[in-house]
Formats: C-alpha cells, sequence, structure tokens
C-alpha cells in the first residue's frame, strides 16, 4: 500500500505541474495581449489563437485527471480470513525453550519446595489467630483477614505487621480493588453477611498507616 501511494503522490504531482504550467502560460499570454491589443491587430489575432489553443489543451488534461480511475484506490477485504480464523482451534501454543517441560495445566499439582513461617500476631489479639483471607495491594503491602480476632492486618512487603483495624465479627476472605482499596466479606454465621469495602490511608507526617472501612 505504500508503495501504491508513492507512485499515485508521483503521479498526482506530475499532474499539478502540467497544470501549472499551462495556469502560467495563461497568464503571459493575457499580459501579452493586454499591451498589444490597442496597438497590433495582427499580434492580437496570434495572441488570441495562442489562448485559445492553451485552454483547449487545459481543459483535455483536466478532464484526463478527472476521469483518472487509477486516482480511486479503496481497500477490499477478503471475507475468506475471519472464515478461516473461526475454523481453528487455537492460534498457537507456548513451547518452553531449552527443552523444559510445557507449562502445566490447571489441574496440575505443585509440590512446595520450602516455606517461611511469619508472625503476624500483635499484642492485643485475644485469641490464636486465623488467617483466612490475604491479598497483595498494587504497592507490594498484603492485607490479612484474622477470623479470630475480628481484625483485618496490614502487612509491609517485609511481612511485618504496620496496621490493624477492627471489623465486624468474623471478617472472611479479601480481594483487592483497587490501588489501596479491597473488599473483605463478613459472615458471623447469625445474622451478619456482608461486603466491606476497606482503604489504606497512609499518614505522611507521622509515616503511619491505617485501615479504615
Amino acid at each position: 500500500m505504500e508503495n501504491r501511494k508513492t507512485s499515485l503522490k508521483n503521479k498526482i504531482q506530475t499532474d499539478v505541474d502540467q497544470i501549472d504550467d499551462v495556469t502560467e502560460k495563461l497568464e503571459m499570454l493575457t499580459d501579452a495581449l493586454k499591451h498589444v491589443s490597442d496597438t497590433n491587430e495582427g499580434l492580437s489575432y496570434i495572441g488570441f489563437n495562442k489562448c485559445d489553443e492553451t485552454i483547449f489543451n487545459a481543459q483535455i488534461l483536466l478532464e484526463e485527471i478527472a476521469n483518472n480511475d487509477e486516482y480511486k484506490m479503496t481497500f477490499q477485504p477478503f471475507n475468506g480470513i475471519m472464515e478461516y480464523m473461526s475454523s481453528l482451534e487455537m492460534l498457537g501454543e507456548i513451547i518452553c525453550e531449552g527443552g523444559e517441560k510445557p507449562l502445566p495445566g490447571p489441574d496440575h499439582v505443585f509440590e512446595v519446595e520450602k516455606h517461611v513461617l511469619h508472625n503476624v500476631e500483635v499484642a492485643d489479639d485475644k485469641f490464636t489467630c486465623k488467617i483466612a483471607g490475604i491479598c497483595r495491594l498494587a504497592n507490594g503491602e498484603f492485607l490479612l483477614s484474622d477470623t479470630y480476632n475480628s481484625k483485618l492486618k496490614l502487612l509491609n512487603s517485609s511481612y511485618q505487621v504496620m496496621s490493624t483495624s477492627n471489623v465486624p465479627d468474623w471478617p472472611q476472605d479479601v480481594c483487592s480493588t483497587g490501588q489501596r482499596e479491597a473488599a473483605v466479606t463478613v459472615d458471623n454465621n447469625e445474622d451478619r453477611h456482608e461486603v466491606l469495602l476497606v482503604r489504606v490511608m497512609e499518614d505522611r507526617a507521622h509515616e503511619d498507616h491505617q485501615v479504615t472501612t
């Protein structure tokens, strides 16, 4: 398409140059006629014929340009592409380089090679922690739900507790919903079945963090 456009651009420029040339000739003949029209009838007649011939040639040139279908360029899509694409079961597959095994499927069971324990208990916890939900925020911090203590606990990227917030009995799953926002399900198996929307507020003056609902 680029090659075709370049070719058409060159031809259009040639037509423009021809029209400019005809226009320049007409202007020169018109100026000449103005100077000799009252003094020399013979030269006036010759100039008039020249102008008439130039105008005639210009009309032919304009008609040729206007009727040149070569300048009409449209894109005709090939409808068979959609039919071919719809017949494919997949567009490709992921192949690991270096002779590695292909990526595991959704039912693959992973083996834990090692694990590290982090203590998220705080001083005012009344019961043993039960972490029912966890999510990672966009800034790398973690938000945990401690069901037994009815708290949300905010951890930094080093898994250290920075802040806690009391919530109704009993917080369950946690899901990130924004940069510093999350949704927490609450269910006490009786009369409370809710979803809390929480936001992590940062107090830059005291370099502190606070979870608010």
